[in-house]
């Protein structure tokens, strides 16, 4: 067994630097446990990651399926605990207790499951980790013996779990730095929209534009921020990306805030950086295309076509005659194109894809240092 000890050691430590090799370092753990499968999940206060055994991911798919109804009593325990070893069921559920509780009389020992060694890491990253090797209900309860062996492991699972967050921060931050060679101000969000790393273009919007708050980034404009309050809330599983138009104001011009998920894989499961927060400006003398419109703001290729018809100052009525539909389908097209960039007017709309400013109230013109430096804009351009 010391053997294998030492070759699964080895093979921890390379999953920390290649991702892709966790399942199979999982494979060694369950197998050091006698166990069918084994997992890691990683618990950022909000969002859930995992990966795991091709066992694993089929069982934890099934579980997904149910868990409205039947709550994970164990992992909840396991994650309140304060102890530094690996533990068995028996040291969460009282005997009696265990064979009451619903997630193991109703979900695991149907599927012949139920008897499972975990232990719980915490990184400095504020990530909780989670390892865990499941056997079948038919093997019983895992022994003492499997226990040692298993926390002869455990400084080395909780190292290479150490690695592979640092490391995929440092990626992370390095996919920023990248951005910002390019011009691009960019930061990496957690799952819950908190602001992880920005480089430095990006650093220059806050706070005037958006604020790094305790619970998520806020933007300043509160269309752009409900729009963005969407996406974050939706989680890695919900929508894929978003393009946020942001609306100029008397110190910034106008920019589109594009969020862009990062890989949901293994990748993911030691750093909860869950998006990637890219910031283009608009230029006030670009001819706004239809597909460029498509792919900014998540519209359909109609709704592209009535933007644009917009935006070069087309009323509804000319929008409907120049692409052969009816007003009323014009001003459906066009409600949703403005619900998608967080716009109340048509003429607010306009003034967003020009990359001009519309006062909130219609009364007055342009701020006079709004004018000015739009006037330095155009003179630049």
């Amino acid at each position: 067994m010391a053997v294998q000890l030492d070759t699964l050691v080895d093979l921890l430590y390379e999953a920390s630097l290649v991702p892709e090799r966790w399942p199979r370092a999982l494979e060694g753990l369950a197998a050091v446990a006698d166990a069918a499968l084994a997992s890691i999940f990683a618990f950022d206060g909000t969002v859930l990651r995992w990966v795991g055994t091709p066992a694993a991911n089929a069982l934890i798919a099934d579980y997904k399926t149910v868990e409205r109804t039947i709550p994970n009593e164990r992992i909840a325990r396991a994650m309140r605990s304060n102890r530094t070893d690996f533990l068995t069921d028996y040291d969460w559920f009282a005997p009696a207790e265990l064979e009451q509780e619903p997630f193991y009389r109703d979900f695991l020992r149907p599927r012949g499951f139920g008897w499972v060694a975990a232990t719980k890491i915490e990184p400095p990253t504020g990530d909780i980790i989670f390892f865990s090797a499941e056997r079948r209900f038919s093997r019983g309860p895992v022994e003492a013996a499997c226990i040692r062996r298993l926390n002869r492991l455990r400084p080395h699972i909780a190292r290479a779990g150490l690695v592979a967050a640092r490391l995929q921060f440092e990626r992370a931050r390095a996919m920023a730095e990248v951005l910002a060679m390019m011009g691009i101000p960019a930061a990496v969000l957690g799952g819950r929209g908190a602001l992880l790393v920005a480089n430095n273009l990006f650093a220059g919007f806050i706070p005037a534009v958006c604020q790094d708050r305790r619970h998520r980034l806020v933007f300043m404009d509160a269309d752009a921020d409900r729009l963005f309050a969407e996406v974050v809330a939706s989680g890695s599983a919900g929508i894929a990306s978003r393009s946020i138009a942001v609306r100029a104001t008397e110190f910034q011009g106008a920019f589109v805030a594009h969020v862009l998920p990062l890989r949901g894989d293994a990748r993911d499961i030691f750093i909860s950086g869950q998006h990637i927060l890219a910031i283009t400006s608009v230029n006030a003398n670009d001819r706004v295309g239809a597909l460029i419109l498509q792919a900014l703001f998540d519209l359909t290729p109609a709704e592209a076509m009535v933007a644009r018809g917009v935006a070069e100052q087309m009323s509804v009525a000319q929008i409907a005659v120049h692409l052969g539909h009816t007003t009323s389908t014009v001003r459906t097209r066009l409600k949703s194109v403005m619900n998608k960039t967080g716009t109340h007017r048509q003429a607010e709309l306009a003034a967003l894809l020009a990359g001009l400013h519309v006062p909130a109230s219609s009364a007055g013109g342009q701020p006079p240092l709004l004018q000015q430096r739009l006037r330095e804009q155009s003179r630049r351009s």
